[in-house]
């Protein structure tokens, strides 16, 4: 294998020494959390209170491999669906068979496992580097500036799972070790890492099974007579295709789910971009040019995967030679990586950065993601572009190295100097990430508020109830319906039933099954049906935010029950089974005495593509569907709301196209157009059909010169969907 000298026997205690050095680097910036992991959250709130949660209640009260109880009530979630990290989480629970009490250190244990990844990143970096033929100073150095930008570190804030920066670095060390020494155990350490970090998050298994998958063809390819050797097949077969079947193995036991979406949206939107790769949207001078100069693209941060300045900069300079070059000799005549190994890298990390920016998709060929039904289930594909970072932030500290070597030998005192400058850069670069991150995260002290929580409630009767409801209601996770308002209060949920133990039908999931949706929908609407599981033998405990503004359904809920617990942040009501049998009429009677004004909609009369069944019903077809165009000069002023009944199957189409309201002036001039992405108010009727109460956010004035028009757009969806009874009214909340 030229250019990678023969490797060394590991010396442990550089290991350690390492990782000693990067733990002292981090705790330059946090001081203060590292030394209490347990009493700061990174995320405190949405996903990443949530991933706390998940983590903490199954290791407190979960005892299945799988099943994870604590939300979607009764039915449970497989455990990969809840970002619970079940490697983490099975180890957790095995050393609470020795120390019970760690159940009370869930925060600490995700914490320090993500700033463990750091420290063991810079350890195969090093290590990289080290087989590369690197000094062991220079190696740790530059191991530790690669990590501390590594674009994962932007996971700290929500996503912990893919926060573990070691993968990508830790997987291709074992690659480089089996190619040169062909030792079958580091062909079992790359099944265990691919295996054990996809347990932490699926991710990895896509991430790293391209990534390995690409350099065992580079390999094949560039050397014919590999196809026939049985070694090599062996090495795909321990790698990726062993690991990715234990994985399904576990991620199908205890599901039974047949109905989870297919086709979750984002594939296209959640990627990378070039000014993404290129550019520090941190620094102060960017965001300058960017606001007084000219707009610098920027997309998601999904996909921003900044190289870091020094290798920014080594990356234009190759880059712009590489086109002089093609220029003048019409092919490159000199590549700038002479080793075959860090060659079969980089092409394997170009290819993936190259798909991670939706290429070729986005050059007029989206129809053939709906090929990849499987690959579509990975929304966010600009995470494909983690590789390029490693692998082409390795390759350039290698390069860097005997560039400056010799410049100083040939004591050219001004490129020392430019290297100096590039380097400081990317010191103030990891200042700006690090340093503003210590700032927000310890603010978030969310952590141990339901140890307060806990106490708060001693004297409430647990058992008398079987799960919580929040109000609003929010279910998140289906695709197809998003039940979500600004108001819920998930965080005092999440608090409560770490707490308490009990759980919810509500949802803020992933792939959440459709049936068990609609079912769980059903108890908080003003419908004729309940859950099935439902037998109401006990009240429902309904959970409050103190100081929210309730509307509707929410009001009548929280004006029908008996207050048992209030706090300065949460109210807790019990919403008894006589009520909860009234329900509908409850709902109905409250609908009626705030509505101001209501306009039905004739279908009949619609000009559109669609097909009259019976009645007042509609079928709808492919692409825009115009429900409704016109005046609406008969409402009265109040806020504008839809009504409609909408009768799906829920599968791969539906109305997760969404629902559009363009609004026009007097004129016929298009003044803007409201996508309504979810849908706060949710009625459930018998026969399968849904009615929807759709708020647009407009209000409707005395003298309203507004024309409107209503649109499904059904996509390239065959799906049926049959729509009825649409109203718009106003109402006075």
């Amino acid at each position: 294998m030229t250019g990678i000298r023969k490797a060394q026997p590991i010396k442990w205690y550089t290991d350690v020494l390492t990782m000693g050095i990067m733990l002292g680097v981090l705790f330059l910036f946090y001081p203060t959390i590292l030394m209490h992991l347990n009493d700061f959250c990174f995320g405190n709130g949405g996903d990443g209170l949530k991933n706390y949660y998940t983590f903490i209640y199954h290791l407190k009260y979960g005892s299945d491999l799988t099943q994870f109880m604590g939300m979607n009530y009764p039915y449970g979630e497989h455990i990969i669906y809840g970002d619970a990290q079940p490697a983490l989480l099975h180890f957790s629970q095995f050393i609470k068979l020795i120390f019970p009490n760690i159940a009370n250190y869930g925060v600490g244990i995700i914490n320090g496992a993500m700033f463990l990844s750091m420290m063991v990143g810079v350890v195969f970096v090093r290590r990289i580097l080290i087989l590369w033929g690197l000094p062991t100073w220079y190696s740790i150095l530059g191991g530790v500036m690669l990590i501390l930008m590594s674009p994962q570190t932007f996971r700290f804030g929500g996503h912990y799972g893919l926060a573990y920066v070691c993968f990508i670095p830790m997987i291709w060390y074992f690659v480089l070790m089996y190619k040169d020494s062909t030792n079958f155990k580091w062909l079992v350490y790359s099944f265990l890492a691919l295996f054990l970090f996809s347990l932490l998050h699926l991710y990895y298994l896509l991430i790293g099974g391209a990534f390995l998958i690409l350099l065992w063809l580079i390999d094949a390819y560039r050397s014919k007579d590999k196809w026939s050797d049985l070694g090599h097949w062996k090495q795909i077969l321990m790698q990726v295709i062993l690991p990715t079947i234990c994985v399904f193995i576990y991620l199908k036991s205890g599901d039974s789910m047949t109905d989870r979406p297919t086709n979750p949206w984002g594939f296209l939107f959640y990627t990378s971009w070039v000014e993404g790769l290129l550019v520090n949207f941190n620094m102060p001078l960017v965001q300058w040019i960017n606001q007084n100069w000219v707009k610098i693209r920027f997309k998601t941060i999904e996909g921003m995967v900044y190289l870091g300045f020094p290798v920014v900069v080594y990356f234009l300079v190759i880059t712009y030679k590489g086109l002089v070059d093609l220029v003048k000799h019409k092919s490159i005549t000199k590549f700038f990586i002479r080793n075959e190994e860090r060659q079969n890298a980089f092409f394997a990390a170009l290819i993936l950065v190259i798909f991670s920016m939706g290429i070729p998709f986005i050059f007029g060929l989206e129809g053939l993601v709906d090929y990849l039904s499987l690959l579509k289930q990975f929304r966010s594909i600009g995470r494909f572009a983690w590789l390029f970072y490693y692998v082409f932030g390795a390759i350039s500290l290698y390069h860097f190295y005997f560039i400056i070597s010799k410049w100083r030998e040939s004591k050219n005192v001004v490129m020392l100097t430019f290297t100096a400058i590039l380097f400081l850069v990317w010191v103030y670069e990891v200042e700006l990430s690090h340093g503003s991150k210590n700032d927000i995260y310890q603010n978030n002290r969310e952590a141990g508020y339901w140890e307060e929580v806990g106490f708060q409630l001693q004297k409430l009767d647990i058992d008398k109830y079987d799960f919580i409801v929040p109000v609003p209601f929010f279910h998140v996770g289906s695709e197809k319906i998003n039940v979500t308002t600004p108001l819920e209060p998930k965080e005092l949920f999440f608090n409560l039933s770490i707490a308490t133990g009990i759980p919810t039908p509500a949802v803020l999931l992933s792939r959440t099954s459709m049936s068990q949706t609609l079912e769980n929908l059903k108890l908080t609407c003003g419908g004729v049906s309940t859950p099935e599981w439902f037998k109401g033998e006990k009240p429902l405990l309904l959970l409050f935010k103190v100081g929210s503004k309730l509307e509707g359904n929410q009001r009548v809920l929280f004006n029908n029950s008996k207050l048992v617990f209030k706090n300065n942040r949460i109210i807790l009501k019990e919403f008894s089974i006589e009520n909860y049998k009234m329900k509908k009429l409850l709902f109905d009677d409250y609908e009626k005495s705030i509505t101001n004004s209501l306009v039905k909609v004739d279908l009949k009369n619609v000009v559109s593509d669609v097909n009259i069944t019976q009645g007042d019903t509609m079928e709808l077809v492919q692409g825009e569907n115009t429900l409704f165009q016109g005046a609406l000069s008969n409402l009265r002023k109040g806020q504008l709301y839809i009504k409609i009944c909408v009768k799906t199957n829920f599968r791969d189409g539906s109305i997760e196209n969404g629902f559009c309201l363009d609004q026009f002036d007097s004129k016929g001039g298009f003044k803007k157009r409201m996508e309504f992405g979810f849908l706060a108010h949710y009625h459930d009727n018998d026969n399968g059909w849904i009615q929807l109460k759709i708020p647009t956010g407009i209000f409707i004035g005395d003298k309203s010169n507004s024309n409107f028009r209503f649109i499904l757009n059904q996509g390239e969806s065959n799906e049926s969907i049959l729509v009825s009874d649409l109203e718009f009214l106003t109402i006075n909340e």
